[in-house]
């Protein structure tokens, strides 16, 4: 859960604006709870468990696979055929997980099915140089966002407690590259949702549809 989360509790009761924090959701208290009637699990199935609700459920099925099958990419749908995800789990322990050998089983599954320079090759997970862009090319970007964009017409967020984060991300005293980046998409988001806002209260009330069959 810590890996996972973007804001520690407090940071993001010193995010938000005094009149929101009531309205903090309890993000480690939602996930134990998911954990409920698992007491009898093997450990690392516990885990698994875990990392399914929080990290494929609750973060990726949501972002790369839903963007990549919008463009007809596979992506790992086919993995998560729900047979697929009962063997895995239904298999021992010592299988699921062998040391730091990431996806030992599936690996073992491909001798003599794939070369060997591909079957042991090691992951190669697409990373966005955040720290990077937000010392460079985003820095002015999201102090435009943060001073004049949707977040500073967003009562929840300070935009003074962003403008902090991004001031110690540019000295080097916290890296907070992942951190901005959800603070700018925030940002994006309401000043995309207040541009149409505006644009429907300038549209002349149209007729009920109801009215004009009627005519």
């Amino acid at each position: 859960m810590r890996w996972r989360t973007v804001f520690a509790e407090a940071s993001r009761e010193d995010l938000l604006a005094p009149g929101a924090r009531p309205y903090l959701e309890d993000s480690w208290g939602r996930a134990l709870a998911w954990l409920d009637g698992t007491e009898g699990w093997p450990q690392l199935t516990r885990f698994q468990w875990l990392d399914m609700r929080v990290w494929l459920d609750g973060c990726v099925l949501r972002k790369v696979d839903a963007l990549a099958m919008a463009h007809a990419i596979e992506v790992r749908v086919p993995f998560l055929d729900h047979r697929v995800v009962e063997a895995a789990l239904g298999a021992a322990p010592s299988v699921r997980l062998r040391g730091w050998t990431e996806k030992y089983a599936l690996r073992r599954m491909m001798v003599g099915r794939l070369p060997e320079r591909i079957r042991r090759r090691p992951k190669a997970p697409f990373q966005m140089p955040l720290h990077d862009w937000f010392r460079g090319p985003l820095a002015a970007l999201a102090r435009e966002h943060f001073t004049s964009g949707g977040l500073a017409h967003l009562d929840m967020v300070s935009p003074a407690s962003a403008l902090r984060v991004l001031d110690r991300h540019g000295t080097g005293e916290e890296p907070a590259g992942v951190k901005l980046w959800a603070l700018l998409v925030l940002s994006a988001w309401m000043t995309h949702c207040f541009a149409r806002l505006r644009d429907l209260r300038a549209r002349p009330a149209a007729a009920p549809a109801f009215t004009a069959v009627a005519r």
